[in-house]
């Protein structure tokens, strides 16, 4: 079991240990000898002259902007790739050793727990999206802009707490899609989640069946640019919305109601940087912070009035994602058409709330001022063919108190194909 500030203090460390790792590799890069000149082009009108073999093992693509003299001939592999420019192929998971990190795995943003005040004292997670919380960059997300479709299926086991007090399951299906712009530069990302968990309509003390349900949760928009790139060093920044697109949270308690209506937009910016000093290691880090920029007013519903009470406001939050990964194998896709390559990876996620939760008074109370949640997620990622990615994995919590933990434990399924 770890303590809040022995987790806090580990995470701190593991995201300084990633910098410091991240800076030294582009120091080295800097201080490495310059390149050999590039070879002769080969002249059409030579037909004894030798051909360019590329190197065994390389995954360097040549470069975009390098043009043969001979358009019958192509430019050599081996050829390096230009500093500081975008992947050439983002379809080609093979094709380029940043474009060849698999996304992050992720585990799951927290909730918080309250006690809704109607007509006595009820323990329960406010339904919002499902009762999943909000979107967060470390899932299944790269720092890399990407051209790709996916889809995710999470499984959190005693996620979330129904009207009736009973702790339930939650299962939640992502499709989404992200389109990069800028040459390759900047990408834009949609997610839509689908919930199965908590019913938008809570009974309070009633049977917990009657509380369950399926909802469509919050979209979420992403948008990111990269900053800087080598060869073997990529760093990313950008911004999610989340809007409010699930329906609003009610709790029933006859003959009198509470609404929780869902016009909270979430804005969390971020930054993390994708490492792969070669074609087999590789690392993911991001650093994310979650603000709720309106808050959600809450309405008491009586047979003759309804009343104001005030906004409900989640906390913000901040997250540390850290992810690393080897691959066992890989083979070039004209060598399999199928399974092309194999990576266990194991991951560390921090979330801790950078301001008390609050509630509304009368109506809506924290059982808990804060939380710091560091869960493990250990999975294997595998490639098939040169496009495709099936990742399995599980996440578990690493701190034991209730109010660290947001899941007893958590499965996770994700389909990536990239264009």
């Amino acid at each position: 079991m770890l303590s809040r500030d022995g987790s806090r203090s580990t995470l701190y460390l593991l995201l300084v240990g990633a910098v410091l790792l991240a800076s030294a590799r582009t120091a080295l890069a800097q201080a490495a000898p310059p390149a050999a000149p590039l070879p002769p082009a080969i002249d059409d009108r030579a037909p004894t002259a030798p051909s360019l073999a590329p190197t065994p093992g390389s995954n360097v693509p040549p470069s975009p902007t390098a043009t043969p003299s001979n358009p019958g001939q192509n430019t050599p592999a081996s050829m390096p790739a230009p500093q500081n420019a975008p992947p050439p192929d983002n379809g080609s998971l093979l094709a380029y050793s940043l474009a060849s990190v698999p996304d992050m795995i992720g585990d799951s943003p927290s909730t918080g727990r309250y006690a809704i005040g109607l007509l006595g004292r009820y323990p329960a997670s406010i339904p919002l999206a499902g009762g999943d919380g909000y979107a967060k960059i470390g899932d299944d997300t790269s720092p890399v802009p990407t051209d790709r479709v996916f889809f995710d299926y999470n499984y959190f086991d005693r996620a979330v707490q129904t009207g009736s007090g009973a702790f339930i399951g939650l299962n939640r299906f992502t499709f989404g899609v992200e389109k990069t712009f800028f040459d390759g530069w900047c990408s834009i990302e949609v997610e839509t989640p689908i919930d199965t968990g908590l019913n938008d309509t809570q009974f309070l003390g009633g049977p917990a069946g009657a509380s369950e349900g399926t909802v469509f949760g919050n979209m979420a928009l992403t948008l990111k640019c990269l900053i800087y790139q080598s060869e073997g060093l990529a760093v990313a920044a950008g911004s999610m919305v989340d809007l409010p697109t699930a329906p609003n949270a009610r709790f029933v308690n006859d003959p009198d109601s509470i609404t929780v209506r869902n016009d909270s937009v979430h804005v969390a910016p971020f930054v993390g940087f994708a490492f792969a000093p070669n074609c087999d290691f590789f690392a993911i880090g991001f650093v994310q912070a979650d603000f709720d920029t309106n808050g959600d007013p809450v309405y008491e519903h009586f047979p003759t009035t309804d009343p104001y009470l005030g906004r409900f406001r989640d906390p913000s939050l901040l997250y540390l994602d850290l992810s690393t990964g080897y691959w066992l194998f890989r083979d070039e896709p004209a060598c399999g058409r199928y399974l092309t390559g194999i990576a266990p990876v194991v991951e560390l996620h921090y979330t801790t709330n950078l301001q008390n939760y609050r509630g509304v008074d009368g109506a809506i109370q924290p059982l808990y001022a804060g939380t710091d949640c560091l869960n493990l997620t250990a999975g294997l990622h595998f490639q098939m063919g040169p496009c495709s990615m099936l990742t399995l994995a599980g996440v578990v919590p690493l701190t034991g108190s209730e109010r660290d933990r947001e899941f007893d434990s958590e499965a996770t399924a994700q389909f990536d194909r990239r264009f």
